[in-house]
């Protein structure tokens, strides 16, 4: 799914509930463009990456360096 030119590029550290109901929300906003998914755990991260249709990774020297806005949906324990 090509990401329109003026979208703000977001990525999304984590894969729980409130990552995956923040990812289906904000692809739904015009503008806004989830890029990327990051999880430390792959089954996770490929998941939440697949049901969001946008690249994955587990690795994080693999995270896309180049996004607008890095979303924190992480365990705060």
């Amino acid at each position: 799914m090509p990401i329109p030119a003026k979208s703000i590029k977001i990525i999304l550290i984590g894969s729980g509930n409130v990552a995956t109901h923040l990812g289906k929300m904000i692809s739904k906003i015009k503008g806004f463009a989830i890029t990327q998914v990051y999880s430390q755990t792959k089954p996770h991260a490929k998941s939440l990456g697949t049901k969001l249709n946008v690249p994955w990774t587990y690795q994080l020297n693999e995270l896309n360096s180049s996004a607008d806005i890095y979303i924190l949906a992480i365990k705060d324990d």
